[in-house]
């Protein structure tokens, strides 16, 4: 029996449907394949005793999948799903580009813009990059403000960026270039990078998340968070909670994360390589959230079901996003959605 939560993905045959992600494909599914069969209490004549055997194990996973402020729901891909998912193109993430120095991230020009880069692929593999990854370098440290695909051979490929290091505007020992790679900005930060496009407000949220980490940083540069030893160590005990748990679910696509009486976000990939590629990351960014930001979740999954519902609805999910996330769609298809709640 597998112990954990599901939203079951279920897709038609035929790779038309495969990166629809919509109320069509995906639906919420406590009980299937991880929860109590009910037919096995059929010999008894008390219904209620069949109830409360479903209730206590809809109780049993909730548990399982909450850890301090945090709870979260796992999407996942359906047998067909994963099968077509597979003749996908697989990705490059940019932290395995950085680090195989197969992409050159730079300053627009010697003189550097706040808000743009230049990205140009040295490598013969497709890169994939997230809204809201960080890199570090240049003349300040930049979180990338839309979601993008890199492909072989692209050369100079102008980026929107937001600055997540206030206090410099000088080269470092890499001149232009951006060698150093920090993660996804925590969920805060993100929001303003993603939702809110404002680098006043993303230099504010920086500022805030480390009064509330406690640390003090010379430049203002989001990546200084990790100077404080009360939330490094909480941090590592979210991701040895949930990491495990997330990266053993087959097929997984993605995920809803709660923290107190708010459903902080959605995420949801067209294939399982692409999630896993980023799962620790976006893990991080939503346990920052919840950690400076949360309380005991109170969300119920009757509206975790409903918020789904309401995201996936396609005639309404183009200004869902566009209110409140982002997405990439290749040959208009999505590769991923996301969902950020204020």
């Amino acid at each position: 029996m597998k112990k954990y939560l599901i939203m079951t993905l279920v897709v038609a045959q035929g790779t038309t449907s495969m990166a629809q992600l919509n109320k069509e494909n995906l639906n919420l599914s406590f009980y299937r394949d991880n929860a109590v069969n009910l037919t096995s209490y059929s010999y008894t004549s008390s219904p209620t005793m069949a109830v409360q055997v479903a209730y206590d194990s809809i109780v049993k996973l909730m548990d399982l999948w909450e850890y301090k402020n945090m709870r979260i729901y796992p999407i996942v891909g359906n047998e067909v799903y994963s099968e077509e998912s597979k003749v996908k193109n697989n990705y490059v993430s940019l932290k395995e580009a950085l680090e195989k120095q197969t992409i050159e991230v730079r300053e627009l020009s010697t003189g550097g813009t706040v808000n743009t880069l230049k990205l140009s692929n040295l490598g013969k593999d497709t890169i994939y990059i997230m809204a809201g990854e960080v890199v570090l370098g240049g003349k300040q440290d930049r979180a990338i403000g839309q979601e993008l695909i890199l492909p072989p051979g692209a050369k100079d490929v102008q980026v929107k960026v937001f600055c997540v290091e206030h206090h410099r505007w000088s080269q470092g020992s890499d001149g232009t270039k951006f060698n150093g790679y920090y993660g996804i900005a925590g969920n805060q930060v993100r929001k303003k990078v993603v939702v809110d496009k404002n680098q006043s407000q993303v230099w504010a949220k920086v500022d805030e998340a480390h009064g509330k980490a406690g640390v003090s940083s010379s430049t203002s540069s989001f990546k200084d968070i990790k100077k404080s030893e009360d939330y490094m160590k909480t941090m590592g005990d979210y991701k040895e909670y949930y990491l495990p748990k997330l990266k053993a679910v087959e097929n997984l696509l993605g995920f809803v994360i709660v923290s107190g009486d708010k459903i902080m976000g959605l995420e949801a990939f067209a294939t399982e390589h692409l999630m896993k590629q980023q799962l620790d990351k976006l893990l991080e960014s939503y346990a920052t959230e919840a950690m400076q930001e949360g309380a005991k979740v109170t969300v119920t999954t009757e509206q975790v079901d409903a918020y789904m519902k309401q995201v996936l609805d396609e005639t309404k999910q183009e200004e869902i996003i566009e209110k409140g996330g982002s997405e990439l769609k290749l040959n208009n298809k999505k590769l991923h959605i996301s969902v950020l709640e204020n």
